[in-house]
């Protein structure tokens, strides 16, 4: 049979799974297996067929195709896919190793996919987040692929569009390398390594450019541009201990900022129209209706980036523009979800007591709520009518009595003048005593 050619026209049917099989097969120098088929394939559920499968997703992983299955020196070849896999649409080529040890290798691009399903690749997956983590797909799983993905969904909000890497899995690591996408505007790069121990390991490099805020938070009263990076590491058994172990560095850069109804004018201009002991509730009033006229720009803040237990918190950022100086800070609670950022006005100069204000938006990642402190502003206000206070008592005890004028008598008057005192009693003086 060796060198002859077989027709084939086949279908092979698993749980929830067929694959049609066309073309012809042979078996060329030292037997090896040389076929030339071309396979279209359908599947309700992937999971049911091959056991791999069950490793990439908790949920039915429904796929159909085709592909031409031929050989290549020591791979079989799976050339020309063209196929859908849970939703998304791609096309590639696939090689594997005939019978030795050596690395798979191949190259795939997709429309769309999820970070989280491809994390899960490396990382294994769960059904719930703080459960142990499954063995993962590509776990003693060696070789190498190149991945093109038009749009890779990290949350329900953000997607990263044109994302291009390499995926290199070892008999112990997956390093997810050379990572390359375009968000909101700007552009990412990056590596993920991912050791598979007990617990897992990770090590991630996360670089932003020039990323529109207002595009990745989707808050149209936020604009400017961000530039970061960070390094990080992790290690737990679950997706939770994960999240909850992240820690590491880095730096930020905010460019162009704009925050609107924050008006960086607000506080002096509050502090200079109050001349009288403050009313408290006028006095917030009056600062958010100024704090809404216009909004908060800044050309350039830059702050360091610390993380620790999922917390990422940013130091000052500090910018001043004549006599106001702004100071930005904030803070991530990945596990939980939400952000804390706080913006100090203060006015410096001519004042022992600075006047401020503070501008806080905290909350869930989605819906973080605005609030406002006017306690800086109302005491320096107070404080300054207490001293103006003082000032003109001190005024009026040190300043001599005026003096009366003399009023000018009419022509027909007749000038009054003051009485002659009472003439004294004046007792007479004693007699001489006689002589005789």
């Amino acid at each position: 049979m060796r060198n002859s050619r077989q027709p084939v026209d086949a279908t092979l049917r698993l749980p929830e799974t067929e694959i049609a099989a066309k073309g012809e097969f042979g078996f060329g120098a030292q037997g090896r297996f040389d076929p030339a088929l071309a396979l279209n394939f359908r599947s309700a559920d992937l999971r049911k067929a091959f056991v791999l499968a069950s490793r990439a997703s908790a949920s039915p992983l429904a796929a159909s195709g085709t592909a031409n299955l031929l050989r290549e020196g020591n791979n079989i070849v799976f050339d020309k896919l063209a196929f859908e896999l849970a939703g998304s649409k791609g096309t590639g080529r696939l090689a594997f190793p005939a019978g030795d040890v050596s690395p798979f290798s191949g190259a795939l691009s997709l429309d769309r996919a999820n970070a989280a399903g491809l994390l899960a690749l490396a990382l294994g997956q769960a059904q719930v987040s703080y459960v142990e983590l499954g063995i993962p797909l590509l776990a003693n799983f060696p070789g190498a692929l190149k991945m093109e993905i038009g749009s890779l969904a990290v949350s329900d909000r953000v997607s990263l569009q044109k994302a291009a890497f390499q995926i290199r899995a070892g008999r112990f690591e997956t390093v997810f390398d050379d990572f390359q996408a375009q968000l909101a505007g700007g552009r990412v790069s990056g590596m993920l390594r991912v050791a598979d121990t007990l617990p897992r390991v990770l090590e991630i490099r996360l670089d932003l450019a020039d990323v529109a805020l207002a595009q990745l938070l989707q808050a149209k009263p936020l604009r400017g541009a961000l530039t970061a990076a960070v390094t990080l590491g992790a290690s737990g058994n679950t997706e939770d201990d994960l999240i909850a172990s992240l820690s590491g560095r880095g730096a930020l850069v905010l460019s162009n900022l704009e925050i609107e109804r924050t008006d960086a004018t607000a506080v002096s201009s509050v502090h200079a129209s109050v001349k009288e002991a403050p009313d408290e509730k006028k006095i917030e009033q009056a600062l958010l209706s100024v704090l809404d006229r216009g909004p908060l720009k800044v050309s350039k803040l830059e702050a360091p980036l610390v993380i620790t237990n999922g917390m990422v918190r940013s130091g000052s950022a500090k910018a001043q523009a004549g006599n106001i100086e702004i100071r930005l800070s904030g803070s991530l609670n990945i596990p939980k979800r939400s952000v804390d950022a706080l913006l100090n006005i203060e006015v410096v100069g001519g004042s022992s007591v600075r006047p401020g204000a503070m501008v806080r938006w905290a909350g869930p990642f989605d819906a973080p709520e605005r609030t406002v402190d006017a306690k800086a502003l109302i005491t320096a206000i107070t404080l300054r009518a207490i001293e103006r206070g003082g000032q003109n008592i001190n005024l009026q005890e040190e300043r001599p009595a005026p003096a009366k004028k003399k009023r000018q008598p009419a022509k027909n008057e007749v000038e009054s003048v003051p009485l002659l005192p009472p003439p004294a009693n004046i007792s007479p003086a004693p007699q001489p005593r006689s002589q005789n």
